[in-house]
Parts: C-alpha cells; sequence; structure tokens
C-alpha cells in the first residue's frame, strides 16, 4: 500500500508545497550532509579570463577558414589540434594533389580559349602539374594500397580525373566562362560585436577570415560567377538550398565584396 503522502493529483499538487514537506526521520547512524562552502564567482571574472593576454595574443593570429568552421562544427577538439595548436601534421590526401592539379589545367583551358584539347593531351598537362605539386609540397601525400611511388599513383588515379576535365571543357556554359581569378588568396576582416565595446570596456577584436578562391569571373552575358571546383560525379552537384546555406560559399562571396587580396608580402600567418 502505497503511502498517503506519496498520492497525487494534478489539482491538488503544489511543487511549494514539496519544499515545505517534512522528511522522514533519519536513522540515528546515518551520516549527515553537510554542504560545502563555495566562494562567490565575481561577475567579471569570465571577462577577465577571456582577455588575458596570452588568449589576447592568440587571437590576433587566428585566421579563420571555411574548413576551420566546419571542422569545428564536426569536432571542436579537432579543429583545436589542427587549426589552433597547429599538430596535424599529416600528409595531404592524393586527391587533393591531383585536384590543385587538376585546377591548373581548367586555368590554361580559359587562358588559351581553347577547349578541343584531346584526352592523351588533357593527360600530359595533368601530369606536368601533378609533379609540380608533389616538388611543391613539403609532405608526400597518402599514396593509395599498391601503389610505391608517386608516379604509380598517378597512373591509377588520373584517367578519371582526365575524362572530368574533357567533360568540363565540352560543356558550353565552360566556354562561354572568362576566368580573371584563379586560385586567390584573401583576407577578410568582420568586426565583431558590431564593433562596439565589450562590457569590460575593452575593444572588440575583429573577426579575420583567410582562403583560397578557385576561380571567379564573367560569362559572355555578363553575369559574375564565383566557382569552387570539385572533381566529382554530377550526381553530387549541391542543390540551390544547400549553396545558400554554405559556409565556403558565404565567406568566399563576401571575401569577393568586401576582403582584400593577399599578397606574398601582406599573405597572413596560419595559413596553410
Amino acid at each position: 500500500k502505497l503511502p498517503s503522502h506519496s498520492l497525487r493529483t494534478t489539482e491538488s499538487w503544489n511543487p511549494e508545497h514539496e519544499l515545505h514537506r517534512q522528511s522522514p526521520p533519519r536513522p540515528k547512524d546515518f551520516p549527515v550532509e553537510t554542504p560545502t562552502p563555495t566562494l562567490p564567482i565575481p561577475s567579471n571574472q569570465f571577462s577577465r579570463r577571456s582577455l588575458s593576454p596570452h588568449i589576447t595574443e592568440q587571437c590576433n593570429n587566428i585566421f579563420f577558414r571555411q574548413s576551420f568552421i566546419n571542422d569545428y562544427l564536426s569536432c571542436p577538439q579537432m579543429a583545436l589540434y589542427r587549426w589552433i595548436l597547429n599538430l596535424d601534421q599529416s600528409a595531404p590526401f592524393l586527391s587533393a594533389t591531383l585536384g590543385t592539379a587538376g585546377h591548373a589545367v581548367v586555368y590554361k583551358f580559359h587562358t588559351t580559349r581553347k577547349y578541343d584539347y584531346t584526352y592523351m593531351e588533357v593527360l600530359e598537362m595533368l601530369e606536368e602539374a601533378f609533379n609540380a605539386q608533389i616538388k611543391k609540397d613539403a609532405i608526400y601525400p597518402t599514396l593509395p594500397k599498391g601503389c610505391d611511388t608517386p608516379s604509380d599513383s598517378f597512373a591509377l588515379k588520373s584517367p578519371d580525373y582526365a575524362k572530368l576535365l574533357l567533360g568540363y571543357q565540352y560543356h558550353p556554359r565552360n566556354r562561354q566562362f572568362h576566368s580573371t581569378i584563379h586560385e586567390q588568396s584573401f583576407v577578410l576582416e568582420i568586426p565583431a560585436g558590431a564593433g562596439q565595446p565589450l562590457p569590460n570596456g575593452a575593444p572588440s577584436l575583429p573577426y579575420l577570415f583567410t582562403g583560397q578562391i578557385d576561380q571567379g569571373g564573367y560569362y559572355d552575358d555578363g553575369q559574375l560567377s564565383i566557382r569552387d571546383l570539385k572533381f566529382r560525379a554530377d550526381e553530387f552537384k549541391p542543390s540551390r538550398a544547400e549553396l545558400d546555406l554554405n559556409v565556403q560559399a558565404t565567406i568566399y562571396c563576401t571575401a569577393v565584396r568586401f576582403g582584400k587580396p593577399a599578397c606574398p608580402t601582406c599573405r597572413p600567418r596560419n595559413i596553410r
């Protein structure tokens, strides 16, 4: 049988009454808990800690990238190790090296205004750009299983990339495109807190963004376009809604409007 004080109804029960309900008697040997005294926390303690000289110096040296933001959204600790502490020294993926070489081939399409290269010509241009990127990278890319050298991996993967490049040059919309931006690094500064000082009077630090725009230019009809080249099949084509919510597309378009080009002498720190 349930004790009478455990029966409740929606109409009669009041949570305030529960606070004043008499507790059941304790056994004599039951230890009595005494609350641990706590010191009051000053209201500005977090502000002082967040604006310490060490963290201020870190904020002044951090440049956000779209990959930094995406890493943070998926795993904040990974973003800390990779972008703040710079502990990630892993080798680049082979697809990244091949993708960079493919960008160079695409740029040659537009600079020469030639869109009738043969398969072998595209393959030769891709191999030349691939070898140049291998020499430029400080760390060799991760090679697929069964490949001992970058040349072996290129022979294995390059036919698929060459076919994608052929499809690119045959597309009528690409033939109408005039490339004026190619692998352009930028610096974008966005004021934090609308430029207003923090509650303790300290100036708010701006958010600094950097990145590299793959391609930009205009079509024959005058339409401006910012492109991010991806070597993927057509089924991976993003929708309009996905592009509107894409972090990379948002940052790059904002950089074209409000950013500044990064030259060799003004190249930001911590750019990878």
